[in-house]
């Protein structure tokens, strides 16, 4: 899904994926088939980030099936668990979740020109990848050693490629992991604000599968449409996970992954008209319900994560999109005279 968002929204950018490659293959001073067959090579490291992400996330998978199914339940059906496994499998699912999202990351900075962050995002899948592996130990999970090694081999596969392209030479600037003192500013504020309006919500409209309804979607999205998505990520996070502890939501690290998705997404409609902002606000909410879709369907069972994926959609999501279209443009606006003062 990653892939085909980036793809949508015109993220990849074909002039600057072929100059990267072209100069990691020194075309000014090679031949050009020569260039090209470094760019290739390129590619399948690149490639192979890519599916150990997704390695990771299938022997992931069907691990927690195995779980599951040694206790004598199924997704299709009704699950009950105890309070401490709503918490370990999760975890569980969650590492392999943010292992292919920043291999998804480091696929599209590489592609960007960035590819020693692209190599950082890779080595980072890796780490999550293998972490996952970890907890089955930790908490006393029984995964078949077959799923945990297709954890390993995909970590490793992300994490080789990672190395490699960290020491690939970085054609594109820019800093886009630094934070200004404004950048901090804003993101203190506007995190405060999310946390207040998503637990004043959340505690007075809990959700009948469990969790809790808020419209804390609406202040991410309109901060993430004006100031862009680094800043949209990071207000999502700490915002979301602030009130996850006020509220006691004990999957809070799902949070961490749903929001930051949802914060990233929408700021990739910063300046453009607004129907491409309710677009990039849409598909970034969905994102953030479908991530927790993905960890019901293992502690609910498949019926009441659909139910709950309903209410997070045309609820939570819904009416935030329709409050953060109907201020946006003003608000861009009045942002704008702000700062030019």
């Amino acid at each position: 899904m990653p892939f085909l968002l980036a793809f949508s929204l015109n993220i990849f950018r074909r002039d600057t994926y072929t100059s990267v490659w072209l100069y990691i293959g020194d075309n000014m001073s090679k031949p050009q088939s020569q260039g090209n067959g470094n760019a290739k090579k390129v590619e399948m490291i690149v490639a192979a980030v890519g599916i150990g992400g997704v390695l990771v996330l299938v022997s992931t998978i069907l691990g927690i099936l195995d779980i599951l199914n040694a206790l004598g339940l199924s997704i299709f059906e009704s699950i009950k668990l105890s309070n401490e496994m709503k918490v370990y499998i999760p975890l569980y699912a969650i590492m392999a979740a943010l292992t292919v999202a920043f291999s998804a990351g480091a696929v599209y900075l590489t592609r960007k020109g960035f590819t020693r962050y692209g190599g950082s995002a890779a080595i980072l899948s890796a780490v999550f990848g293998l972490s996952a592996t970890l907890i089955p130990y930790l908490y006393k999970l029984n995964v078949p050693q077959l799923y945990l090694l297709g954890t390993v081999i995909g970590a490793c596969s992300a994490g080789a490629g990672g190395v490699i392209l960290a020491t690939i030479p970085q054609i594109a600037k820019a800093e886009i992991l630094v934070l200004s003192a404004f950048d901090t500013s804003v993101i203190a504020i506007f995190s405060a604000a999310t946390a207040v309006v998503t637990g004043i919500v959340g505690g007075i409209f809990p959700s009948p599968t469990g969790g809790y309804t808020h419209l804390g979607d609406a202040v991410t999205f309109i901060v993430a449409l004006i100031f862009g998505s680094k800043i949209g990520m990071l207000t999502g996070i700490i915002g979301s996970v602030v009130a996850d502890f006020y509220l006691a939501y004990p999957r809070w690290f799902v949070t961490i992954v749903a929001h930051g998705i949802e914060g990233f997404v929408a700021g990739l409609g910063k300046g453009r008209s607004i129907l491409i902002q309710a677009v990039a606000c849409a598909i970034g909410g969905v994102l953030m319900a479908f991530t927790y879709f993905y960890v019901n369907i293992f502690i609910k069972g498949y019926l009441l994560a659909v139910v709950s994926l309903y209410s997070d959609v045309f609820g939570q999501v819904g009416v935030s999109l329709v409050i953060s279209m109907i201020l946006i443009k003003p608000l861009e606006r009045a942002t704008k005279r702000i700062l030019r003062r």
